[in-house]
């Protein structure tokens, strides 16, 4: 019989291939607009799923019969809708312990030793959150210290590195108005995992930038995707919303606060690059971290900047 590759290889393949999907389109002479290589990319994935546990559980154990289950015995759920290629491991898995104003602690992997957070659900000094990597090992770290730089973000330092098989999120690189014009209607389809574990599709409205850049989401305009759409709820702060480049995840925003049919917002994470920066550098620093980690771009080649 012919063995099958773990979760783990796939995962591994599919960021491979999908910085050489960006190459071979660009060589061909092909380029893609962010939102067309995006909607692209969710939208073929929900096409024919139907909503439920079933292909929305991140992992095979809800939320419901998780008090019944040690940390250790988390699985990635093979079904899930947008497919075993994207690579998740960087959200906090079923983190939620005691609640602050009502709002269940989450964060997400940005280096292997640092994560970002919503800032007024801030966890504290001490608290451990857990990790389900690829070969669905649990990994458990706790927060050593923390910095707010920005808007409502907070920045955390891990007490030691994750393995290789939880990879850190990317962002969308410094340019990022070239691609996300501000101002302008998106319809950019995101997707994002709530409190319960469980993957949903939200749509970008637009960016915001009167003050400190937001990301503005609106009820989603397709009926394919408002299917798999959900209330943003107390308790769904911190969680990132994602976009899709070449089947990698690029972090847009956190929730801030949100309502209905998946409206809500979010600070651009993108827009705070330098500030984000600056707080993992002074908290490698303060505490004698070895490598000083900084946000990754995820790999635009081939996406076509907005005109």
């Amino acid at each position: 019989m012919r063995k099958r590759p773990s979760l783990l290889a796939v995962v591994l393949a599919g960021a491979f291939l999908g910085s050489l999907i960006g190459r071979v389109l660009a060589d061909a002479g092909i380029h893609l607009t962010l939102k067309e290589s995006d909607e692209e990319q969710i939208d073929s994935a929900l096409m024919g799923r139907q909503p439920g546990p079933a292909t929305q559980d991140v992992y095979i154990h809800t939320s419901a019969s998780i008090s019944n289950m040690p940390y250790n015995v988390f699985v990635r759920n093979p079904d899930l809708w947008i497919g075993t290629n994207v690579d998740l491991t960087a959200v906090g898995a079923y983190n939620n312990g005691s609640q602050c104003y009502g709002t269940k602690f989450e964060i997400t992997a940005v280096s292997p030793i640092h994560c970002i957070g919503a800032h007024h659900a801030a966890a504290e000094v001490g608290r451990v959150f857990n990790f389900v990597g690829a070969d669905n090992t649990t990994v458990t770290r706790s927060v050593v210290a923390s910095l707010n730089p920005a808007d409502d973000i907070e920045v955390y330092l891990l007490n030691q590195k994750l393995p290789p098989s939880v990879t850190p999120m990317r962002v969308l690189p410094p340019d990022w108005a070239s691609y996300l014009r501000p101002g302008v209607e998106l319809d950019l389809p995101a997707i994002f995992i709530n409190q319960n574990n469980r993957l949903f599709c939200a749509e970008v409205a637009g960016i915001q930038t009167t003050a400190s850049p937001m990301v503005v989401y609106h009820a989603p305009s397709t009926r394919l995707r408002g299917a798999f759409g959900t209330a943003i709820i107390s308790g769904d702060s911190s969680f990132p919303q994602m976009v899709l480049v070449h089947g990698q995840t690029a972090m847009l925003s956190i929730w801030h606060f949100g309502g209905p049919n998946g409206v809500g917002a979010g600070p651009l994470i993108s827009a705070h690059v330098e500030a984000i920066n600056t707080a993992m550098r002074q908290l490698s620093q303060k505490f004698g971290t070895a490598a000083p980690y900084q946000l990754q771009p995820v790999d635009m080649t081939g996406i076509e900047k907005s005109p």
